[in-house]
């Protein structure tokens, strides 16, 4: 264990009774409106979620927060009375989902998993216990506060859209689309910078996957971007959530576009921030290698 580890393991501990005591007596009742990043794994969500809590005034899980998610309302306590102004991500980089800085956004797992389940994440309605629904609810609103808005990116949330939707009828999901060429190949690319074998699986497991994990490769990818994609279609027009689509391509060549296209949608105008200070005007757009593995994924869509 790293000493930054051993520390915060230290403060976990001791500030524990503390936290418990927050987390059962604090009652932030402001209209929260959260903004869920949904998407297959690989598709943008991560630029997505940097981009709008950079853009929006608007609360964000940090590293800083969730590396301390079993302290988390003590945390984000600390860090609003050290950052008077809105916590900015410093940078648009990140590593397969993941930012570096402590002030970067978080995806938030570790945090999440308190209350949803992991092995087999699909979440309906109602699935959540009572207690769970009623905490996690109080949890997302006492992080946000004093902001209304909350941004979230988890491509985990593609399960959640049920339940996030019935706590949060003021929800606001932004679908995040990338070629399907393009998302496989990602996939497949990070599944080896990870270390993972053909026969192990990989990010968001959808219903059905311990069957399809013994496809090969390739064929099981296809099959995943497929049906998270069918699940988010179907549970959003399930739930009427308010919601849009957005493409990697729209994210990458005009941001400060897209960001006042989903203010205007959503009447987010009044949170709008400075955007030819903080957003540049385009990002670097990933195009798909001309090689065997693209080849081979365009003829498994084909056929």
């Amino acid at each position: 264990m790293k000493l930054s580890q051993f520390f915060i393991s230290l403060q976990s501990l001791a500030l524990k009774p503390l936290e418990r005591y927050f987390r059962k007596s604090l009652n932030y009742n402001h209209d929260a409106k959260p903004i869920w990043i949904i998407g297959v794994p690989r598709s943008g969500t991560t630029l997505a979620y940097q981009l709008f809590c950079t853009a929006f005034k608007t609360s964000y899980l940090s590293n800083r927060v969730v590396k301390r998610y079993r302290i988390a309302l003590i945390t984000r306590m600390a860090e609003r009375l050290i950052y008077s102004k809105k916590l900015i991500p410093p940078s648009f980089e990140s590593a397969y989902g993941y930012t570096q800085s402590a002030n970067g956004p978080h995806e938030g797992g570790p945090l999440f998993y308190q209350y949803f389940p992991k092995e087999h994440p699909y979440t309906d309605a109602d699935d959540l216990e009572e207690k769970d629904a009623k905490e996690f609810k109080k949890m997302i609103q006492a992080i946000g506060y004093p902001n209304r808005l909350f941004v979230s990116k988890n491509t985990v949330h593609s399960l959640r859209i049920k339940a996030l939707a019935k706590l949060f009828p003021n929800s606001i999901f932004l679908w995040i689309t990338r070629d399907k060429v393009a998302t496989a190949y990602s996939i497949i690319k990070a599944r080896g910078s990870n270390g993972i074998r053909s026969e192990q699986w990989w990010s968001v497991k959808p219903p059905g996957w311990i069957e399809k994990n013994k496809l090969p490769e390739t064929e099981k990818v296809v099959w995943q971007i497929n049906e998270i994609e069918s699940i988010i279609q179907r549970d959003l027009a399930a739930v009427g959530a308010s919601f849009m689509n957005i493409s990697y391509k729209d994210i990458c060549e005009n941001p400060r576009e897209l960001v006042k296209k989903v203010a205007q949608q959503f009447h987010l105008n009044d949170y709008v921030q400075k955007l030819d200070e903080l957003i540049p005007l385009s990002f670097p757009y990933s195009k798909v290698p001309e090689d065997e593995l693209a080849e081979e994924l365009e003829k498994i869509w084909n056929d």
